[in-house]
């Protein structure tokens, strides 16, 4: 290329989700927004795998094993991960999948602390029993004093607590939301 020529003009066609945004034949024009509607609620799932979580204190530290290739956790204790929702969604429930015999059972919880302050909501907070010893999941309903996420003021957080005889397989939260993202 030699300099000083400029690039040949041509004609380009920009395209945006679902139509035709604008038709340019010289300069390039950009189309800026932040205000990406969807007409109708759209469904979102964010997941929680076991490898993703850390034990709680010492003694939940001492004995537990994350299998990366059954994708489980087992142990006996508490385990935590934070969760990054995205602003705006508004939470419809969180389900476990878990197998539990009837040595121990599984307890959930869901905090929001308030950034500001370090207030505490419990979102979910559900010991529940299964004792079939069969891989099996259980859904809660998020409430909707808590629901709409908002991460400019909270942070969130995921525990689960077992026991032994009990695997832990991961846990899927499900979110309805209307806009393209954060």
């Amino acid at each position: 290329m030699t300099r000083g020529v400029p690039f040949p003009r041509k004609c380009c066609l920009l395209l945006t989700v679902g139509a035709i945004a604008a038709v340019s034949c010289g300069a390039a024009n950009a189309i800026t927004s932040n205000n990406f509607t969807y007409g109708s609620p759209k469904t979102g799932y964010f997941t929680i795998h076991p490898m993703a979580l850390s034990p709680n204190d010492e003694t939940s530290g001492a004995d537990y094993f994350i299998s990366f290739e059954g994708g489980s956790l087992e142990g006996t204790g508490c385990f935590n991960t934070g969760i990054n929702l995205p602003h705006g969604a508004k939470l419809v429930n969180v389900r476990v999948f878990f197998r539990s015999d009837d040595q121990s059972d599984v307890d959930i919880r869901i905090h929001r602390h308030t950034l500001a302050d370090g207030t505490d909501a419990m979102l979910v907070d559900e010991p529940f029993a299964d004792d079939s010893d069969t891989r099996t999941s259980v859904a809660f309903p998020i409430g909707a004093a808590h629901a709409v996420v908002n991460n400019r003021t909270f942070i969130y957080g995921f525990a689960v607590c077992v026991g032994a005889g009990t695997l832990f397989y991961g846990a899927r939260f499900k979110y309805t939301y209307t806009n393209a993202g954060d």
